[in-house]
């Protein structure tokens, strides 16, 4: 299959067909693998995973051929409950010319990689952990108290901050970037 664009794709069930039909309608999983986004039969809408990573994240890798890499969260696909991050999973991409004069050409893109295979990374201490939730009681100026739920990482107890995550670049950019700092 070759592609039209040269970016990260959404992650889809199996492409073979012959799989999806074999499933059945109501059956989104298969043999252990996510063929289809899970719907809810009564209002056939997707169901969503809950997601513990958020964009902006920075999460250690644990398994694969990336495992012990500290990356961000780039985007992430909670019908799937899949994630995107920087610089990890990397796979060569086939994609077609645009135009008659072009060439086509295999682009190196990251990949989509389950959610299960990343912890929470606390640059300070340099440890992974487990997402773990506090409420936290504030007082305003106005003396009105709110509570707000706060993330942190259990196996240090410092606070995960909310980052923006940051804008995907072509690995090829990414170099010539790295080169002009």
């Amino acid at each position: 299959m070759h592609a039209r664009f040269p970016y990260p794709t959404v992650p889809t069930g199996d492409s073979k067909n012959a799989r999806r039909i074999r499933a059945g309608r109501k059956r989104s999983i298969l043999n252990g693998r996510q063929i289809a986004v899970r719907v809810n039969p009564k209002t056939n809408k997707p169901i969503r995973f809950r997601m513990h990573v958020q964009p902006g994240d920075i999460v250690q890798v644990m398994k694969g051929k990336d495992a012990g890499k500290v990356t961000e969260v780039l985007r992430v696909f909670p019908k799937y409950n899949k994630i995107l991050c920087l610089g990890v999973n990397y796979c060569i991409k086939h994609v077609r010319p645009q135009r008659e004069d072009e060439v086509g050409q295999r682009v190196q893109v990251e990949a989509a990689m389950h959610s299960s295979c990343v912890m929470h990374y606390d640059p300070e201490e340099k440890i992974a952990g487990n997402l773990g939730i506090r409420f936290q009681k504030r007082t305003l100026k106005d003396g009105l108290e709110i509570v707000k739920k706060v993330r942190y990482n259990k196996a240090t107890g410092n606070a995960i901050p909310v980052r923006l995550a940051k804008k995907w670049v072509p690995v090829l950019d990414r170099e010539a970037e790295d080169e002009d700092e």
